[in-house]
């Protein structure tokens, strides 16, 4: 289980707190998502429908994941330690490629927030993407007011 705890507010889709993920490697190799949040102005968390990720390699740090049978976003995993942190970069061409969208996450597996592995997700962040201006990050609400399922 990650939580998310810094999210970019580009992010439309993601309006929450709360926020968990929860990938799961299937028998055929790909891998289960499960994204969850709790929404404004609700008392409950609402699961998203389960995506599924296509690895691109063992070898590699990217996930194809399709979400609602839409096309599959690029997910890169800029940097983790598995067990503590992970940052996560989209990036999306639009319009032949002649604008360009680029996001980060920062996951944590526990739901308070150690400060020492933010300060690590954000240096991975300036080595992957020294011109990304902080100010597009946001923080996500976790810790004992979620009713995690």
């Amino acid at each position: 289980m990650w939580y998310e705890h810094v999210r970019d507010k580009a992010v439309f889709y993601e309006t929450g707190d709360c926020v968990q993920a929860r990938y799961t490697i299937q028998g055929d190799g790909t891998v289960e998502v499960r994204n969850s949040e709790r929404k404004p102005g609700e008392t409950s968390i609402r699961a998203a429908r389960p995506a599924k990720g296509y690895p691109r390699s063992t070898s590699t740090p990217y996930l194809y994941v399709s979400f609602f049978y839409i096309d599959r976003n690029k997910y890169e995993i800029v940097k983790t330690d598995h067990t503590n942190y992970a940052v996560v970069r989209a990036c999306t061409d639009y319009v032949l490629g002649l604008f360009h969208e680029e996001v980060f996450w920062i996951l944590l597996r526990d739901s308070t927030k150690p400060a020492g592995f933010i300060q690590i997700a954000e240096q991975a962040i300036r080595d992957r993407a020294p011109h990304y201006s902080f100010d597009n990050l946001q923080l996500t609400g976790q810790g004992s007011q979620c009713p995690y399922i």
